[in-house]
């Protein structure tokens, strides 16, 4: 598998408002796509 290079892909155009890229707060897992904010109950 090749790496991905963020800055060429528009980010933006693939992921919903409420998603973002960043680091995961977990050690060791890396670059991960989370929710920017926690959402209390609800189905996903």
């Amino acid at each position: 598998m090749e790496p991905v290079d963020l800055n060429i892909i528009d980010k933006c155009s693939y992921l919903p408002d409420y998603l973002e890229i960043n680091y995961s707060s977990i050690p060791g897992a890396g670059l991960g796509i989370l929710l920017k904010k926690i959402y209390q109950g609800g189905n996903f």
